[in-house]
């Protein structure tokens, strides 16, 4: 037992000490602010994805504009409603979805009519062209810049497993419908899970290759790859959940390799 408590001190004497002292270990996102006249890439998911990809860094190194249309806990129903909204008024070549929506707690439960409201205040369209804030904490790009380092004792969230975390039927009905939305305006679609040892398993993981295996779409976990190099002691934000600008650079450099091939 004393052990354990000497062993749990260590712990939070490290965890406090890499708090205090990030701002000496965090990196800075040197990016490029562009107009947008047209989109390369849509991204759409969210606060694991506004967390992880930052478009000015995308376009300084490979040129292509993007957005990230992402909110705290979106449930995959209001993906789909921002989705729609946007693809009224521009046809980007990429769309990202990245996959946690899947998985929201906040999910509908029962099937429901989704109705769209352009001129509300949560219109990304609009915020996006005027470069309106969608909140305090994101940039005009959509992306959530932290210089704040909770390290996270992480070794191997993607253990391997058969077991599959089958969606509801109604969180497949709006994937689905995301699905047709993209083959209507005759967009790729790209699932993207981006790295986090608390929200994904190989479970989840077995079940979206499952999803996109079905659909023919091109399936990105970068949980699973051995180039990204995520370190959870440096790279998170709060112990695990959220890349921190750390883990942005890295989730965004490899991700445009992958994309530009």
């Amino acid at each position: 037992m004393k052990k354990l408590w000497i062993i749990m001190i260590l712990i939070c004497c490290v965890a406090t000490g890499l708090t205090i002292t990030s701002q000496f270990l965090i990196r800075d996102i040197d990016g490029k602010a562009f107009i947008y006249d047209r989109l390369d890439i849509l991204a759409v998911g969210d606060s694991n994805l506004y967390s992880a990809f930052s478009p000015q860094l995308y376009y300084q190194l490979y040129q292509k504009k993007s957005y990230v249309m992402a909110t705290a806990n979106q449930s995959i129903d209001k993906t789909y409603q921002y989705l729609s909204e946007f693809l009224l008024h521009t046809h980007p070549q990429i769309i990202l979805f990245e996959t946690n929506p899947l998985y929201s707690s906040h999910n509908p439960t029962q099937s429901q009519e989704t109705s769209l409201n352009l001129l509300s205040t949560d219109n990304h369209v609009q915020q996006m062209y005027t470069k309106k804030k969608r909140k305090d904490y994101l940039d005009e790009y959509g992306f959530y810049e932290s210089r704040q380092i909770i390290p996270g004792l992480y070794f191997n969230h993607m253990k391997k497993t058969s077991e599959m975390f089958v969606i509801p039927e109604i969180t497949k009905m709006y994937f689905e419908k995301i699905v047709d939305i993209c083959q209507q305006y005759h967009i790729q679609l790209i699932l993207l899970s981006v790295p986090s040892a608390i929200d994904w398993s190989m479970a989840k993981h077995n079940y979206v290759a499952f999803l996109a295996q079905n659909k023919n779409l091109p399936y990105i976990d970068l949980n699973l790859s051995k180039q990204v190099h995520i370190n959870w002691l440096f790279d998170s934000r709060d112990g695990g959940i959220h890349l921190n600008n750390n883990g942005a650079i890295k989730v965004t450099r490899l991700l445009g390799q992958i994309l530009e091939k």
